[in-house]
């Protein structure tokens, strides 16, 4: 196994980096006795970007604390395409409420790169960690960008925090303060859960 291993990183760090998906789906391919060597070739940064993405994308599969520690280390490698799966991973799979996670993210939240900001806000949403609705709808208030990526992205990340991100919104609401009043009503607009159309009408 150990060989096979071996082989596949020896031929694909020869690869051009166009052919990253073939890789990726050879990577796939190792089972969970590679794991320590998956997980080496992620957080190794000597390794060439697309190997590294390739190893942790297979590690996803046999998530544990020590695949989520080294999506923690990935979110902070200053690889764009390496913190955007290391922020969609660990919405999609590391454990809700974890405040760990959360502060993690939150350094990310208002980051400049929009597809890593917006699967961070959408793991952000997930994780529903104490704070995570507080740290979205202040993402909202003071989003004065026009990409629809990331207004969409609050509106969903609120979706998932359910009741908590449904009262701070409501809650922002009631302040009267016109422009955040605007901007809530805005966001609830877009949120597709039956509690919402509730809540609207109070206003």
């Amino acid at each position: 196994a150990s060989m096979d291993f071996d082989n596949v990183l020896k031929s694909t760090s020869e690869m051009a980096e166009s052919q990253v998906d073939f890789i990726a789906g050879l990577f796939s391919k190792f089972t969970k006795e590679h794991k320590p060597r998956l997980l080496k070739e992620a957080v190794n940064s000597d390794q060439r970007t697309f190997i590294r993405l390739a190893a942790f994308e297979a590690l996803v599969e046999f998530w544990d604390n020590e695949v989520q520690s080294a999506a923690l280390e990935l979110l902070e490698s200053g690889e764009n395409i390496l913190c955007i799966q290391a922020a969609k991973a660990l919405g999609d799979q590391a454990p809700r409420k974890s405040e760990a996670t959360f502060n993690a993210l939150l350094k990310h939240l208002g980051s400049e790169h929009i597809t890593l900001r917006k699967e961070v806000i959408l793991a952000t949403g997930k994780i529903n960690a104490p704070g995570s609705a507080d740290s979205l709808i202040n993402g909202v208030l003071f989003y004065d960008g026009a990409d629809p990526m990331v207004v969409d992205s609050f509106a969903r990340a609120l979706e998932f925090a359910g009741n908590d991100g449904l009262e701070r919104l409501t809650s922002v609401g009631d302040s009267g303060v016109k422009k955040d009043l605007r901007k809530a009503i805005d966001t609830l607009c877009m949120m597709k859960t039956l509690e919402v159309a509730v809540v609207i009408p109070d206003w």
